[in-house]
């Protein structure tokens, strides 16, 4: 079997973080930010308090992606009432981390969370794909999400205040 093969068939298992999870995810996330190309310090204080607020807020999950234990992705979602009947679902955070890659680690994150935004009875899920990530990464999250029936629904404009 070649070493593409043998990712590939890495069992993935998805489930909703816990408690125990806060830290691992932490640990996780600050590995994904050094791919980001905005450069911005990781600060552990402010991961610890806006992935603790995703796992114990109702209307707020994080869902895993785990190979032999350890996370290898992970997708943070809230559903937010504005001004109808029903919440629209917003994916926060989607990463995958490099040992996540080329597994079907994305794709079950991504099928969790369009199961989440129904089971949440969200009108619409919306994502960005504003992480920063390199042209390659970027292309494949946007493939991704499109493969799985996601539209474009307008630009996404910033403005970077501090350097």
């Amino acid at each position: 079997m070649t070493p593409s093969r043998e990712i590939a068939n890495l069992i993935v298992v998805i489930r909703t973080a816990i408690e125990s999870d806060l830290y691992p995810i932490v640990e996780f996330s600050k590995v994904c930010n050094k791919e980001s190309s905005y450069g911005l310090p990781f600060n552990d204080s402010n991961a610890i308090d806006y992935n603790w607020s995703h796992i114990y807020n109702s209307g707020c999950d994080i869902i895993l992606a785990e190979i032999d234990g350890k996370v290898a992705g992970l997708v943070m979602l809230a559903k937010s009432v504005e001004y109808h009947n029903k919440p629209f679902c917003y994916i926060m955070k989607f990463w995958v981390g490099l040992e996540g890659r080329k597994t079907r680690a994305a794709r079950k994150l991504l099928e969790s969370a369009v199961a989440w935004g129904r089971s949440e009875d969200c009108t619409h899920i919306f994502v960005t794909a504003t992480a920063g990530l390199d042209s390659r990464e970027q292309k494949l999250f946007i493939n991704l999400v499109k493969k799985a029936g996601f539209v474009e629904g307008g630009p996404v404009l910033t403005l970077g205040l501090e350097v």
